[in-house]
């Protein structure tokens, strides 16, 4: 669990960055790791944090094809709304 928290906040990074560009998605990523209820649920078997990991990733990559429309986003957004 402590690891989808990390990529979580890696996720939230990128997900700044495609927006807002690197000083944001600093920010973002920053802004989410000190969270007291991500922090909290971090370590605990919840499905809380991987279900936040998934969506993110899912709507990264659903922001990737909005903007660059390749074919592999499409799988990868499937992938994670899937999961």
């Amino acid at each position: 669990m402590t690891l989808m928290s990390a990529a979580t906040v890696v996720a939230v990074f990128f997900l700044g960055r495609q927006f807002y560009g690197a000083t944001a998605g600093l920010i973002a990523g920053a802004v989410l790791s000190v969270m007291p209820l991500h922090v909290r649920f971090s370590h605990l078997a919840a499905n809380d944090i991987p279900m936040t990991l998934w969506l993110t990733l899912a709507l990264l990559a659903s922001v990737r094809i909005a903007q660059y429309q390749h074919r592999g986003d499409y799988l990868w957004a499937g992938l994670f709304i899937g999961l």
